[in-house]
């Protein structure tokens, strides 16, 4: 499946007519880009039916993480999704999920690759939950993607990306947009602050020189190359980012990578060639620094940043021969096309008024001023051909479905005609076919007049006719039956995807009291700043059940009946002696890296935290990919033989570290879940603990994310 951007509806168009099998889109609410014009629930309806008149599928974005109060608005987006016809919902938040299911269960989930699924013990959790398809994190390599791929439901779908931005960050973990500017890239608003210049330093020492300020800022990903390997290695649908970038560069990408989906489907490897050409129009169209194959199987480091710039490199086109008073003369190092754009700083370009060829010169009267010695090379920012034939061919004028025909006409029978496209077909049936008093109709008329579709969006391919050698069909009934059955195939196409619904029951009234939401189950949790279980070194009382500080306590450095106490966590253990001998330290977390450098100074810490009196917690990482599983098990293997009595539970940092745990049946261990397995809202929270409780594991206390202010604190709690 060829997945393509759509931020609007000229975008969508283009993707639509360039070959794309499905789009994805969003609306005014709760989408990941907030920034692109997207759609309103109208507009909505009118582009599901669109899409769907030529056989695209729909996807639309429902991944953000919202806040307690954007949950109010919710059911109505999600009937308006309904209504509209869309083809699945593209999720993050569990809280978001169990209202889909409530509100639209009739739409299939697709989770978001912000859920930064890395394991397919994270893919079968979900997949029970409902979702039938992984947008997997994108920070995973070929094998990785295999691994997971295997181990996923056979029913499940994988979707990965092939093309666009890169994050610096792992898929959905990234803060630094929220931090460094109050914009919340998990709410949709992200600044992009990687694209921002910076200075580097290590140690102290600054090391980063001034044409390499960009440290943070990805190159762009282009696996057109590989697109074989990332087939074979189980991907089905090959997403293309970019619902900000423009017209042109949804409809053209989207056309590269229908024709080599097509060519590897068609070819095998065998007739798999990509073209040098195609290539550099990707470039031309939008890249940063060239492009890398992401982590596909790129080698992580310094080849996979932009340094130099953060934003589009365009090609490399003309090089510098001569200046003489302004009078530059030009080598081109690729065909150059009449209103080309050339960059020669940030604030100054040009455009060619010629067309000429590589290896060829042309002479430009510039300003004395700008720098263009000879042998500077500058790079097109725009190439004119391409815009132009995107918005000639199809933009203007659209594009037309293509639909294959057959026509039967025997004496004394209805005549028949059938039309057929993407394996949808629709048969209409005329009067009875009479013998010819004259002259007798003929194959190639009634062709010519079938094929006569006019605006009616389709085009006719394959016209096959069968008659009698001597019939009458009149023109006005080849025209009645074209008209009846192009209607038909269009009503069948966008009925294809209709779907029943049964309404269902009102959302949750919003409340402070959690009883009013689950009278079944005996929780009570309020916000404090890290939601806490109540150990059994403070209190004997429902040490299994998830227990918090009233919002309204009075906070202090002492001990109270209220049971406020520190957690620590250590990524090192050399002043683990300082942090014992603070009564008010009661749970410490050790960093399972410890583990992996030096054994015997963790196995050694892990006693003393657990003969001082405070609970033990071993922190678990942040990402599990599948190479590292086998790591972690080691790990858990030496807790379970070596530890048992002195570890208490475990800090999980995502999914696949509950299903890893889950598989295991390690329930001796209380689970506390980290900030990154976000809980936003209300309703999240109470996903997160049925999924945990589903697993058979205890999870004794949540954490809250950094994100929330006080009045969102006090909502989730």
């Amino acid at each position: 499946e060829v997945l393509a951007p759509a931020g609007d509806a000229e975008r969508l168009k283009a993707a639509v007519y360039y070959g794309a099998d499905a789009v994805y889109m969003g609306g005014t609410r709760f989408g990941m880009r907030a920034a692109p014009k997207n759609f309103s629930d109208d507009e909505l309806s009118k582009a599901v039916a669109f899409a769907h008149e030529n056989g695209v599928k729909v996807y639309l974005t429902c991944n953000i993480i919202p806040n307690t109060a954007q949950l109010k608005e919710l059911p109505s987006f999600l009937e308006s999704a309904r209504a509209a016809g869309v083809d699945a919902l593209i999720i993050t938040d569990l809280g978001v999920l169990s209202y889909a299911k409530k509100y639209a269960p009739d739409i299939p989930i697709h989770i978001s690759t912000q859920t930064g699924v890395a394991n397919a013990e994270s893919a079968r959790m979900l997949f029970d939950l409902g979702a039938e398809r992984i947008v997997s994190a994108r920070e995973l390599t070929l094998d990785e993607l295999a691994d997971l791929r295997a181990g996923m439901p056979e029913k499940m779908e994988l979707e990965y990306f092939v093309h666009g931005a890169m994050c610096y960050c792992y898929s959905g973990q990234c803060l630094m947009s929220s931090f460094n500017g109050g914009r919340s890239g998990n709410r949709g608003r992200c600044a992009q602050p990687c694209r921002l210049p910076y200075k580097v330093y290590d140690d102290g020492k600054f090391i980063s020189s001034a044409d390499e300020r960009y440290a943070l800022s990805p190159k762009d990903m282009c696996a057109i190359k590989i697109l074989p390997d990332i087939i074979d290695a189980g991907v089905y649908s090959l997403k293309i980012e970019g619902r900000m970038k423009n017209v042109t560069y949804a409809a053209y990408v989207t056309s590269i990578y229908r024709k080599y989906v097509d060519m590897y489907v068609s070819g095998g490897r065998d007739g798999y060639r990509v073209s040098d050409k195609d290539i550099e129009d990707l470039c031309d169209i939008y890249n940063r620094g060239a492009f890398t194959t992401g982590f596909y199987n790129s080698s992580k480091g310094k080849d996979m940043m932009a340094l130099t710039r953060p934003n589009n490199w365009g090609v490399q086109a003309l090089m510098v021969i001569s200046n003489v008073k302004g009078k530059v003369t030009f080598r081109a190092l690729t065909d150059i096309n009449a209103q080309d754009v050339f960059e020669i700083d940030k604030e100054h370009s040009f455009e060619s008024g010629v067309n000429i060829k590589k290896g060829q010169t042309m002479v430009v009267n510039l300003p004395r001023r700008y720098d263009l010695a000879p042998k500077r090379i500058l790079n097109r920012m725009k190439n004119a051909y391409i815009t132009e034939f995107v918005k000639k061919n199809y933009v203007d004028e659209g594009a037309e479905l293509p639909v294959d025909m057959y026509f039967k006409a025997v004496k004394n029978e209805p005549s028949e005609l059938t039309v057929s496209t993407k394996d949808i077909y629709v048969t209409v049936y005329g009067g009875n076919v009479q013998k010819a008093a004259k002259q007798a109709a003929t194959e190639e008329n009634i062709k010519d007049k079938l094929s006569m579709t006019g605006q009616t969006g389709f085009k006719a391919f394959n016209v096959d006719v069968m008659i009698d050698d001597d019939i009458f069909m009149p023109v006005g009934e080849l025209k009645k039956l074209r008209r009846e059955a192009l209607e038909q195939l269009k009503m069948k196409l966008t009925g294809a995807y209709e779907r029943s619904y049964v309404p269902v029951g009102q959302p949750y009234a919003e409340c402070d009291d959690l009883s009013e939401k689950q009278s079944n189950r005996d929780v009570s949790c309020e916000a404090g700043s890290d939601v806490a279980c109540r150990d059994d070194t403070l209190t004997d009382v429902m040490t299994s059940e998830i227990q918090s500080i009233p919002y309204n306590a009075s906070y202090n450095n002492t001990l109270t009946d209220a049971a406020v106490y520190k957690s620590i966590y250590l990524y090192n253990v050399k002043n683990i002696n300082a942090i014992l001998d603070i009564e008010a330290v009661k749970r410490i977390y050790i960093d399972y890296d410890i583990f992996y450098t030096d054994r015997e100074r963790f196995t050694d810490a892990c006693r003393r935290v657990a003969g001082s009196g405070a609970s033990l917690y071993i922190g678990l990482p942040y990402i599990l990919a599948e190479e590292k599983h086998n790591r972690l098990c080691e790990l858990l293997d030496y807790v379970n033989s070596n530890m048992q009595s002195m570890v208490k539970g475990f800090l999980v940092r995502n999914l696949e570290e509950l299903g890893l745990l889950a598989a295991r049946k390690d329930s001796s261990y209380d689970i506390v879940t980290d900030a990154g397995m976000y809980v936003f809202n209300t309703h999240s929270r109470n996903e997160l603990e049925s999924v945990v409780k589903g697993t058979g594991l205890n999870m004794c206390a949540y954490t809250l994310p950094y994100e929330l202010n006080s009045s969102e604190l006090k909502s989730v709690g």
